[in-house]
């Protein structure tokens, strides 16, 4: 069920900060992530930490997405959308 007030143009902008937001993040996590296998178990333990703050990081932006736009499926975006 749609619940959002905003407009298709309002949840563009929402939905190209978050894309970027993510993109950015995600780029971080593959860096992070070849690191960790040439890393010694000291430093894999530090970038395990950072992987999670990161996936958190994603996860809060996920759920603030869908909080301000009432979205949570694809289709209610197309739906928005159309």
């Amino acid at each position: 069920m749609l619940t959002t007030s905003l407009t298709p143009e309002q949840i563009c902008h929402v939905s190209a900060a978050m894309i970027h937001f993510i993109s950015g993040k995600n780029r971080e996590l593959n860096e992070l992530k070849l690191a960790r296998y040439r890393a010694s178990d000291y430093r894999r333990a530090r970038i395990d930490r950072q992987i999670d703050t990161i996936d958190g990081e994603i996860f809060e932006c996920k759920q603030t997405f869908y909080a301000i736009t009432g979205l949570r499926y694809a289709s209610d975006m197309h739906t928005c959308i159309a």
